[in-house]
């Protein structure tokens, strides 16, 4: 709890509110706690879209790893929200496998070559055909980075972490076993403030592209979530698929 209420002085973050009423942080750097930072921001968004936890709808899913040094933090990783006739699952730090598990926390995504991939947040969304979901009418992924980085080094294409180098990651390397399709988005979470500039950056610059309404549907992006700059450009994209 200090170090949750540290983390909200260091971030200027004023609401005392949390996933879950127990949740441990284990802060080892300051890309871990714009982790935690933006895991809260993104579940106190998803509410605030109108959906709702559904009961029992956090819970810490321990995943099989092939990689025993990977570290798997104690507090839940998996929060089930519905709202009419969709149900939202946002992941944090799972797993995405290679190989066919027993137990892949719902998860229907692989990795096209070898290993897995354990990105900062993945959200499922799983759109029913009525309110009784009781047919499934579509499943949207999309991947969510933190990156406790300014402007200048995201878009730098030779930078390990960069949007260039995790759309050859997520985009490129993982499929969906029941479809064979790709996530449907990739955002990067900039959680340094740039005096230059802070729009959203779009990785697709085309003519067509630039001229479509809905920017978020066609284009991976780095979206500004800071205590200065706000929330906004990242409920605006949540809206889109949301």
């Amino acid at each position: 709890r200090a170090l949750f209420e540290t983390m909200n002085i260091w971030f200027g973050y004023s609401r005392q509110t949390t996933p879950v009423n127990y949740m441990h942080f284990h802060f080892t750097s300051a890309d871990k706690i714009y982790e935690y930072y933006c895991l809260i921001n993104l579940y106190d968004m998803i509410l605030a879209l109108g959906y709702h936890l559904c009961e029992n709808g956090y819970y810490k899913h321990i995943y099989a790893l092939p990689n025993p040094q990977y570290h798997q933090e104690d507090e839940d990783n998996t929060f089930v929200f519905e709202k009419d006739n969709k149900v939202l699952t946002l992941y944090f730090q799972p797993v995405i496998y290679s190989r066919q598990m027993r137990n892949t926390n719902n998860i229907t995504l692989f990795r096209t070559d070898r290993s897995f991939y354990v990105p900062d947040f993945l959200v499922k969304i799983v759109e029913y055909t009525s309110w009784e979901r009781t047919s499934i009418e579509k499943i949207t992924y999309g991947v969510i980075d933190a990156k406790w980085r300014n402007r200048l080094v995201l878009t730098n294409k030779d930078v390990a972490g960069s949007l260039n180098d995790l759309i050859m990651k997520y985009v490129f390397s993982i499929r969906d076993y029941l479809t064979e399709q790709p996530i449907e988005f990739l955002w990067l979470l900039q959680g340094k403030d740039d005096s230059d500039t802070n729009a959203p950056y779009f990785f697709h610059k085309g003519n067509i592209s630039q001229t479509l309404s809905n920017k978020f549907r066609y284009s991976s992006a780095i979206l500004q979530l800071t205590p200065d700059y706000g929330n906004k450009d990242v409920l605006d994209a949540l809206k889109v698929f949301l």
